[in-house]
């Protein structure tokens, strides 16, 4: 989901800055990678390890800080009439929650697989699979939008279709069939 995002880096840019006294870059990612990925704690726990007490409010600030690329809602539509479109996301269950509602998400996709309620993350190809059974769809009938050439050498492993979305320079670590950088190019690609 963080693709669709403006600021894609939800952590290092968008969380880190607004913690009060920041720990150390690692120990905020390890404690995210607990809570989101593996579900091994709870959202108070995470938020608590990261020296929050008043939790609550300091998420929905967190969250009011997400927003969505408006190049995206331009293209979606055109997507939505041609494709089954879903979520497949490093994101706590909640956070997908309230992101779906304030941008009202469920117009556009028709499912959403959240980290957090499966206990695994793009990094593992039970995740996809996990995804494609519950779409009813094989490799080959999928395309994936992501701006982590990781997440996007697993889905060509796949057999998916590969679209990079490029927001900064990076080293090449596999080679995406397609690249973008804004969302209406994938209206020549799709």
């Amino acid at each position: 989901m963080g693709v669709v995002f403006k600021e894609p880096h939800i952590i290092t840019n968008l969380l880190y800055p607004m913690l009060p006294e920041p720990k150390d870059y690692n120990f905020t990612k390890k404690k995210y990678v607990e809570f989101v990925e593996k579900g091994a704690i709870t959202r108070k726990d995470f938020w608590n390890a990261l020296g929050i007490k008043n939790w609550k409010s300091f998420e929905n600030k967190y969250l009011e800080n997400f927003e969505i690329d408006p190049d995206f809602f331009k293209v979606a539509d055109y997507l939505k009439r041609k494709y089954q479109l879903a979520v497949l996301s490093d994101l706590a269950v909640t956070w997908g929650n309230f992101l779906i509602k304030k941008y009202k998400l469920d117009k556009i996709f028709c499912k959403f697989f959240f980290s957090e309620k499966y206990k695994m993350c793009k990094k593992q190809k039970e995740f996809f699979l996990l995804a494609m059974r519950n779409l009813k769809l094989n490799g080959k009938e999928c395309c994936m939008i992501d701006d982590r050439l990781s997440v996007l050498k697993l889905a060509s492993q796949l057999k998916m279709k590969t679209i990079w979305f490029k927001r900064e320079k990076k080293g090449i670590e596999f080679n995406p069939g397609y690249t973008i950088t804004k969302f209406e190019e994938l209206k020549r690609i799709l």
